[in-house]
């Protein structure tokens, strides 16, 4: 698993895009609010351009310290754009900050929340017309 680009880094955000087979990792360290919020939207953006369908774009959150609605927002918006191009949008997220606030607006319904990249990667791919399993 090699790193696709350089890691970007804008105030308390780390970002790191790697490709894994047909599939993009895209892992997120620290804090997504309304400051690092564009930031990750352009590299999601990115990821959900290179993937190629149907393999998923992976979102990994288990190292996001503080998650803020326009992390929610965010998630909603790539998981349509996603669905639409065939490549499914799978959030990896194990912690308070993250879960908490997806659980809480019910976008767990919605979204594949997954516990490890390795289960997100490890399922065959989401149906063609975008519905959940």
């Amino acid at each position: 698993m090699l790193p696709v680009d350089s890691a970007l880094l804008n105030l308390n955000l780390h970002i790191q895009r790697e490709l894994r087979g047909f599939a993009v990792v895209v892992t997120v360290f620290g804090e997504v609010d309304l400051a690092s919020g564009p930031t990750l939207n352009t590299e999601v953006t990115t990821a959900s351009a290179l993937a190629t369908p149907p393999a998923p774009v992976v979102l990994d959150l288990t190292r996001v310290e503080f998650f803020s609605s326009d992390g929610l927002t965010l998630l909603a918006h790539h998981h349509k754009i996603c669905a639409d191009q065939r490549t499914p949008l799978r959030v990896v997220a194990t912690t308070a900050p993250v879960l908490r606030p997806i659980s809480l607006t019910d976008l767990d319904r919605t979204l594949d929340v997954f516990g490890s990249v390795a289960e997100a990667l490890s399922l065959p791919p989401t149906p063609r017309d975008g519905s959940r399993r």
